[in-house]
């Protein structure tokens, strides 16, 4: 399909931006390790290796779109799998919950590890929308584009909500779906719950949608 390129023609540059604040923000945290001596936040590199994941899906579709005939459905299994792992790149945004069991005198610190770390999984999910909404807007119109980000950008917010809030994996889909199906259910026994649930789900997907027609215009603009 003309216009979509190979997986990192356009990317060459955004990979490589990614990759060189990737190392430096585990740099950072290795610093922050080796001087307090604590383990605190290690988590931070895992999550965002999970934030990766998302990328290199879409662009290994970009990469299959262009060898697959448009109408054949099968550009749908890694699509699928795409959007089952996207949520973990605005996931880092909520990780701030961990400041609250920082030592006071590095909670500076430590936040401003969060937001580096949260930054980046955020610019690898948002460029990676930006490919697969090139993708549509190419194979349909830019309508059909246009809706797709919003309906995704709903389904990352409820994502995240099961992600923080019932404590669900992406890969618990296959692992144990059943078990992973009554977790939700049991996380919206309640009304409260219920009404927490959405609001939580749409105010993280507002969030997403502004930071994305915003300076999410950034990851965007390349995939023209």
């Amino acid at each position: 399909m003309r216009g979509l390129g190979t997986p990192l023609r356009g990317d060459t540059h955004t990979f490589g931006v990614f990759f060189v604040l990737s190392v430096l923000a585990c740099t950072l945290l290795a610093f922050r390790a080796a001087y307090t001596g604590s383990p605190r936040l290690l988590f931070l590199p895992w999550n965002l290796f999970l934030a990766w994941i998302p990328y290199g899906i879409a662009l290994v579709t970009r990469q299959l779109a262009t060898v697959i005939p448009p109408g054949r459905g099968r550009l749908l299994i890694p699509a699928g799998l795409w959007l089952l792992f996207l949520p973990n790149a605005p996931y880092i945004l909520t990780d701030m919950v961990h400041l609250r069991r920082s030592p006071e005198h590095l909670v500076t610190i430590d936040l401003g590890l969060i937001l580096l770390f949260a930054a980046i999984a955020l610019g690898l999910g948002l460029r990676s929308l930006a490919i697969m909404q090139r993708l549509v807007e190419t194979r349909i119109s830019r309508p059909a584009a246009w809706t797709f980000v919003s309906v995704v950008i709903l389904l990352c917010g409820t994502g995240v909500w099961m992600g923080r809030v019932v404590r669900l994996n992406s890969w618990d889909v296959f692992t144990h779906p059943l078990g992973a199906a009554q977790q939700v259910l049991a996380a919206l026994d309640t009304r409260s719950e219920v009404l927490g649930a959405l609001a939580f789900t749409g105010a993280f997907s507002v969030a997403l949608l502004v930071l994305y027609v915003g300076p999410g215009r950034l990851v965007r603009v390349r995939s023209r």
